[in-house]
């Protein structure tokens, strides 16, 4: 793999993943605050699921928002592997974020219809389906406002800019679409 290639999935991924978990995190703090839920008992079921419970409230907090954050970039490395890999090409920025949001719909379902209900139907169950939907959706919100502002920096590693107007491209993006 090309050190740019590495560059891209790895940073501009983790970037990405970072701005939407951070989304989530905050989209969770505000239907906490207007009596949804607890934040904190959200942030605590995330480190049941996994069998970390330390049963120090505060330490099992932080272990779910790090857990949470850590598969948030793992999630945005993966997008962005996705996405910007040679066979699926945009070459507009607008097209690439709806991609990106259609990707995290994609795992809400699998989370909420498939994996979840098998490892912590608890957890599946401690906020309405909608709220989930709409955190998810943020997430892919945030996600494509980070490729947005890369395609505006590095046009270069993209391919082109919101005008259509090519650039040079590193060797994995050449190739099939045309000016």
């Amino acid at each position: 793999m090309k050190r740019e290639r590495t560059y891209e999935i790895v940073l501009i991924g983790a970037l990405a993943g970072l701005a939407g978990g951070l989304a989530e995190i905050a989209w969770v703090g505000i239907y906490a605050t207007l009596g949804g839920t607890s934040a904190h008992a959200v942030a605590v079921a995330i480190t049941d699921t996994l069998g970390l419970r330390s049963g120090l409230p505060t330490v099992d907090f932080w272990q779910g928002i790090g857990i949470h954050m850590a598969v948030a970039a793992l999630i945005g490395m993966g997008v962005v592997a996705t996405l910007r890999s040679p066979w699926c090409r945009f070459r507009f920025a607008a097209t690439e974020a709806l991609a990106a949001i259609g990707l995290l719909v994609a795992i809400w379902g699998f989370n909420f219809f498939i994996l979840g209900p098998i490892v912590s139907p608890a957890f599946v169950e401690m906020m309405p389906l909608a709220i989930t939907f709409a955190s998810k959706t943020l997430f892919g919100l945030s996600a494509a406002a980070v490729l947005w502002a890369e395609r505006r920096l590095r046009p270069d590693v993209v391919g082109s800019d919101e005008s259509g107007k090519r650039h040079r491209q590193p060797e994995h993006l050449t190739g099939s679409y045309s000016v």
